[in-house]
């Protein structure tokens, strides 16, 4: 039930560890600047415009570490960058993050934090008069990042080559990275729920004794990712069945509220991270394990149309890096299961998981999830 075979990557160290290498480097690079003033009197040089960056006309999107540096020189002379993340960033985050990528490309930007949660985020229509979306770089779901890549808002840009990161991460024809990956899974009231009864499996969920005391969310990306695995006659009669357990009906985060206070059981699919917001809170919570482990991406990639594309580029870069995993790590509790040695990689040993692949959450996903909300209710 893997839906994504793959061979974990080890990240490369931060380029500010390798400043041991700076003297062979500079040699290097001397001799490249001798040969390169050379070839440019007897060569004529075509120039083109990409992403907000000029690149030689016979540059790839893939890239070579001199485009990184024209990238680098562009993200300075933005000055700024705008992050859309659900939730914003508490300032202790958006200085820690700000921090980190300014040091990982030896840039000096501004960085702002805008919640991106809400019905219909500026960044998922497409630029109506050449308005500008309201964030340089989206942190987002595979799914949010489909509908992007399905009305051609993003931006090819070479992750493995620029940023390092693994080539199984790298989604959307290149146009954005999967640099973390987290459950979606279950929740329950520990206090009300006796470790017997808790659920090990998606079936589990429809025993009758958790009728009226269950709640499903208004997010359809769980029963859209388990079809992909299931296929969508087998996930029509789980939901069907699911529907008649008369469920509570809300936003993961108010359904999550309502578990805390009680007044339901157990909340049938939820995202990892709303899971140990509560644990943080000291509040009767816990995550049911089940199999198999369903999982989603938290993507970054690069917007076409925004005001500072050079630094969300960067930003999105940052998240693939091991500077970028660890913070993430920190904040967040999640991490990409295609780096080695990752707790992400850890999470997923010897289990079954499903992880939809882009070609699903773009063709069939949109009217697979418009039919379970039918279904459900929503």
């Amino acid at each position: 039930m893997e839906l994504k075979p793959h061979q974990p990557e080890r990240l490369s160290p931060r380029r500010g560890d390798l400043r041991q290498w700076r003297p062979v480097i500079t040699l290097i690079a001397a001799a490249a600047g001798i040969w390169l003033v050379l070839w440019t009197c007897t060569a004529p040089t075509q120039l083109q415009r990409q992403g907000g960056v000029v690149l030689p006309a016979n540059s790839t999107p893939q890239g070579t570490g001199e485009t990184l540096r024209l990238i680098e020189d562009a993200a300075t002379q933005e000055g700024k960058i705008v992050v859309g993340i659900s939730g914003g960033l508490p300032e202790s985050w958006r200085q820690r993050f700000e921090a980190a990528l300014n040091y990982q490309f030896g840039i000096k930007v501004e960085l702002a934090a805008v919640d991106s949660s809400g019905p219909a985020p500026t960044s998922l229509r497409p630029p109506d008069g050449g308005a500008r979306p309201a964030w340089d770089v989206l942190i987002g779901s595979d799914a949010q990042y489909a509908e992007l890549a399905t009305s051609g808002l993003l931006q090819r840009h070479g992750w493995s080559s620029l940023f390092g990161a693994p080539r199984d991460a790298v989604m959307f024809d290149e146009s954005a990275v999967g640099f973390a990956q987290q459950p979606l899974r279950p929740a329950y009231n520990s206090q009300r729920v006796p470790a017997s009864a808790v659920p090990h499996t998606w079936d589990a969920l429809l025993d009758p004794k958790w009728k009226g005391r269950i709640g499903v969310s208004n997010s359809m990306d769980p029963w859209a990712g388990l079809s992909s695995s299931w296929g969508d006659a087998k996930t029509v009669q789980f939901i069907t069945a699911l529907a008649a357990q008369q469920p509570a009906r809300g936003t993961a985060a108010e359904l999550m509220q309502r578990l805390e206070q009680g007044s339901i059981d157990v909340v049938a699919a939820v995202p990892e991270q709303l899971i140990q917001a509560s644990v943080g809170r000291n509040a009767p919570v816990s995550g049911a394990d089940v199999s198999p482990l369903l999982l989603q991406s938290s993507v970054a990639g690069g917007l076409k149309n925004v005001e500072h594309p050079n630094a969300g580029l960067l930003f999105a870069g940052l998240l693939a890096t091991l500077e970028g995993q660890t913070l993430w790590h920190d904040f967040a509790g999640s991490s990409s299961i295609f780096v080695a040695d990752s707790p992400g990689e850890k999470l997923v040993e010897g289990k079954q998981y499903v992880l939809p692949p882009d070609s699903f959450l773009m063709k069939d996903a949109p009217d697979r999830s418009a039919k379970y909300a039918r279904v459900l209710g929503y």
